[in-house]
């Protein structure tokens, strides 16, 4: 996957915090019974891997930062058209999340 967020021609300022330019490489791992999954933004730069499962018709992902934040990203409502994304944080382990972001993403058709 690559990210761009928001898009480039609606952009007010280049330094904004939650502008963001991303890849997702994802692969199944049969050992887990789980995806492996590494995103990155090459221009902060930001890594974090995480490990994913499907929770009942949801996709979770699950990773720490060096840090030691935890993150959980989900993909709800999944569609054959759409989906939402929701970025959460976790500064103590999981006992509390917070909201970073979230997302509403439609496949578009083209002829």
């Amino acid at each position: 996957d690559v990210w761009i967020f928001p898009a480039t021609r609606v952009r007010d300022k280049p330094t904004d915090p939650f502008y963001f330019y991303g890849s997702t490489f994802r692969w199944y791992d049969p050992s887990i019974d789980a995806w492996r999954i590494t995103w990155f933004d090459p221009t902060r730069p930001f890594e974090l891997r995480q490990i994913g499962r499907a929770s009942g018709a949801d996709i979770v992902q699950m990773g720490e930062e060096v840090a030691g934040v935890t993150r959980r990203w989900s993909f709800v409502e999944i569609t054959e058209r759409s989906f939402r994304w929701r970025g959460e944080a976790s500064r103590d382990r999981g006992a509390d999340w917070f909201l970073e972001m979230e997302m509403r993403a439609r496949k578009v058709l083209t002829s």
